[in-house]
């Protein structure tokens, strides 16, 4: 008899046991659906995000000066010949670079390093690009790359829109099995308190948040800002 109920108790352990792991899983199936859902979400965002930056670009660096290189040609005297040549020589290299940007074959067979020295340049302004490297670096895999590239995109067009200085530094951290972007400018700064972040600085988050990245931004008025993205792979 105390065998029959100690089997019967074993058996109702293992079945408790069993609906139990039952449960987890189904949580865990659900938890991970909502997690691909978010990034889903997150990727999207940033696709369409993309697309505006992509045409504000070719609005306002590519579509400008050819109007008015048009402009120009049809109005005797408004430029000198040297003039209209330097303005098709900035739009072919505007083209370019947008061209480039939307190649993933140019990301792909870049390093980071050298993607960031083909952001465009502007007069009076300077990305300053430092990295330490580690002997056994591993090398970063191109939607990876991609985003870091684009995380130093947006806040460098930040900085030229909103910051009020003249130099960014950028610091890139390569360990065996983790990596650690430093971006800092020394402008005006806002307060991080009292300030909702702009869509600029939303979307590095954003895209943080598709890398399975930690990310911090701080700012301080008058001192500047500063931000930290750190993955491990």
């Amino acid at each position: 008899m105390e065998i029959l109920m100690l089997a019967v108790l074993v058996l109702v352990m293992l079945m408790v046991v069993y609906e139990q792991s039952r449960r987890t899983k189904r949580k865990i199936e659900r938890i991970e659906v909502r997690h691909q859902r978010a990034l889903s979400e997150v990727v999207a965002a940033c696709q369409e995000k993309e697309r505006a930056r992509i045409a504000l670009d070719l609005h306002d660096a590519l579509l400008s000066k050819l109007s008015a290189l048009k402009i120009s040609m049809c109005t005797e005297g408004l430029m000198s010949g040297s003039e209209q040549l330097k303005v098709l020589q900035d739009s072919i290299e505007v083209g370019r670079n947008l061209t480039h940007e939307l190649s993933p074959t140019f990301v792909d067979r870049l390093s980071l390093e050298e993607l960031l020295h083909s952001l465009p340049s502007c007069p009076n302004y300077s990305l300053n690009l430092e990295v330490d490297d580690s002997e056994d670096r591993v090398g970063l895999k191109f939607p990876v790359k991609l985003h870091l590239f684009r995380i130093v995109q947006e806040v460098w067009n930040n900085m030229l829109k909103h910051a009020e200085t003249d130099i960014a530094f950028v610091k890139l951290i390569y360990g065996k099995s983790s990596f650690r972007m430093d971006i800092e400018d020394r402008g005006k700064g806002f307060d991080v308190s009292d300030c909702a972040l702009g869509m600029g600085l939303q979307n590095v988050k954003m895209r943080s948040d598709a890398l399975g990245a930690k990310c911090e931004i701080t700012s301080e008025v008058g001192v500047g800002t500063k931000i930290y993205v750190e993955l491990n792979y």
